[in-house]
This record gives C-alpha cells, sequence and structure tokens, in this order.
C-alpha cells in the first residue's frame, strides 16, 4: 500500500509539472496568437479593398456600357455605310450590263473609282479611330 501511494503521489507530481508550459511553449503560443491577429488583419484590409473596386466598377459600370454602346453603333454605322457603297457599285455594273454596254472600250475604271461610288465617306480621315473615343 505504501508503494502504491508513493507510486501515485509520483504520477500526479509529474503530471502536475508535466502540464506547466515551458518558456518556449509560452512562446509559441505569444507567436501563434500574434501571426494570427495578423492575418485577420490582412484579410479584413483585403476585404475592404476588394469591396471598394467592387463600388467602383458599379460606379463606372454606367459610362462604360455607353461607350461601349457609341462604339457598337458607330462600327454599325461604318459597316452599313461600306454596304451601301458596294450595293451602289453592283447597281451602278449591272446598268451598264443591261443596257450592253460593257464592253472595255466604254468602261473605264474612272467610271467606280472611289469619288464616283460615295466611298471616299469611308476614307480614313472620316472614320478613323479618334471617332471612337
Amino acid at each position: 500500500m505504501k508503494t502504491a501511494l508513493s507510486l501515485l503521489t509520483l504520477i500526479a507530481a509529474l503530471t502536475f509539472v508535466g502540464c506547466n508550459d515551458s518558456v518556449y511553449d509560452e512562446q509559441a503560443d505569444v507567436i501563434r496568437d500574434d501571426t494570427q491577429q495578423y492575418a485577420d488583419d490582412v484579410r479584413e484590409r483585403a476585404d475592404n479593398r476588394a469591396e471598394q473596386v467592387e463600388d467602383q466598377y458599379e460606379v463606372a459600370k454606367p459610362a462604360l456600357d455607353e461607350q461601349a454602346d457609341a462604339i457598337e453603333e458607330q462600327g454599325e454605322q461604318r459597316a452599313d455605310a461600306i454596304e451601301e457603297a458596294g450595293e451602289r457599285r453592283a447597281d451602278q455594273l449591272e446598268e451598264l450590263d443591261d443596257n450592253d454596254t460593257l464592253d472595255n472600250d466604254t468602261l473605264d475604271n474612272d467610271t467606280l473609282d472611289n469619288d464616283t461610288l460615295g466611298n471616299d465617306t469611308l476614307d480614313n480621315d472620316t472614320l478613323d479611330n479618334d471617332t471612337l473615343d
């Protein structure tokens, strides 16, 4: 019995001593707590910045949509002008064919030049990229 009581006292003492944190364990806990707090702060700042970017996007979105619509409309107008010029050119060729005057002497290249067909409205000065800004 005396041996059992001594052994039980020894186990209790070792358990009590083993439960106390060493200096290194305490320092490790401080480091863990500090880095956890710092990581939480970084996450919070990143979340706040992401919200700011999303808010800026929402504010800028209508203006960007309007700009995109304007670019699309200008492109549509340019495409329509090209189609109309091509249609005029084709109509002129058909008229020449219908009149049976389609021979190399009668049809010279001046008849179908850009000025005659109205393609001068599609030159680079009129349709340059500056109109898309």
